[in-house]
């Protein structure tokens, strides 16, 4: 190679080199675990206190608390109406009414730490006036508060970014301009539907090795038989009982619909069942019913649910009714 061809040669080398080190340095590297580009800081989502987001149409609350079982949310979900209309700030809202409280476990756990610590899919040139309000910054859709134990971080989150299935996200105070991910803002603003939890305990059915019906001064005590071939009495644990059976499956197929921190004073226990592995309590679930001018009420209880869960009316008519069957 001649001289001339070995100096280009050196110098197209070196650009691909200065070109694949700024590359580095602004692109970012996709999080092929979570789905996400890259993680801000490295805070544990047990230090976080709160998230309070206030959307075009709801507010929502979410808290973080912790008991023997685990980590859980209180989330608060308030509903927002149209008041007057305001010519300098555009459309004032107010609460349409008091906000729905609920319950939300593994839910709400992936919805938090989407934010806890923040995950974003890349940072923007610092943004002039009129970018912020292209980003639709100026006028925010929803603002986000994120408070741990030891500070507080807020966020205002604009317009959608044209072509995409992501979000502009400006933070407050240092001014930085992100893009998240659209499914981020929208588990928040869907929380009614998308946090609220419907399971009923968060182990696995294949832990449990035997249990107990509780139904007034009687107890039962029954055992899963192997490969999910129904239940059985603890003392003929070969032989498959069809009524308990059929009973243990409907019982499975509950599922919350509301929550209620505590119970009127007129409802009573129906049932209690409890759940145990080899050495240890896995859990439990108490079936309660209120009676009231449309008919009988439902609510269970688990280690799960923490509160007190409304089913759906019908759905546990037969499992009171069966229970005589159960225990003659």
């Amino acid at each position: 190679m001649r001289r001339w061809d070995r100096e280009l040669a050196l110098y197209l080398m070196a650009l691909a080199c200065a070109g694949g080190l700024a590359w580095r340095s602004c692109a970012v590297k996709p999080d092929e675990k979570s789905g996400r580009d890259v993680v801000l800081g490295s805070a544990a989502l047990a230090e976080l206190v709160s998230v309070e987001f206030d959307g075009p149409d709801q507010k929502v609350r979410i808290g973080s608390h912790e008991d023997r079982v685990g980590r859980y949310f209180v989330v608060d979900f308030t509903v927002l109406g149209e008041s007057a209309a305001d010519p300098d700030a555009g459309v004032s809202r107010n609460p349409e009414s008091n906000p729905e409280r609920f319950i939300s476990v593994d839910s709400g756990k992936d919805a938090l730490t989407a934010w806890w610590p923040l995950h974003v899919r890349r940072r923007l040139p610092t943004a002039n006036a009129s970018a912020i309000a292209e980003y639709g910054l100026a006028r925010p859709r929803a603002t986000l508060r994120l408070k741990s134990r030891s500070q507080e971080q807020r966020y205002s989150i604009g317009s959608s970014s044209p072509g995409s299935s992501e979000y502009y996200l400006r933070d407050d105070a240092s001014g930085a301009v992100y893009l998240v991910g659209a499914d981020q803002v929208h588990r928040l603003e869907s929380a009614r539907e998308r946090l609220l939890e419907h399971r009923l305990h968060g182990f696995s059915p294949s832990l449990v090795r035997r249990g107990t019906l509780l139904f007034g001064p009687q107890n039962y005590a029954f055992v899963p038989m192997a490969g999910g071939g129904g239940y059985a009495s603890a003392q003929s644990p070969s032989r498959r009982l069809e009524a308990l059976s059929s009973w243990m499956d409907k019982l499975k197929r509950l599922r919350p619909m509301t929550y209620r921190e505590q119970l009127p004073q007129a409802a009573v226990s129906v049932v209690r069942v409890s759940y145990r592995d080899d050495n240890h309590e896995l859990g439990h679930l108490e079936l309660f019913s209120l009676r009231g001018p449309a008919g009988i009420e439902y609510f269970v209880q688990t280690e799960y649910t923490r509160w007190f869960a409304a089913l759906q009316r019908g759905a546990a008519d037969s499992l009171d009714v069966e229970l005589s069957t159960l225990f003659r």
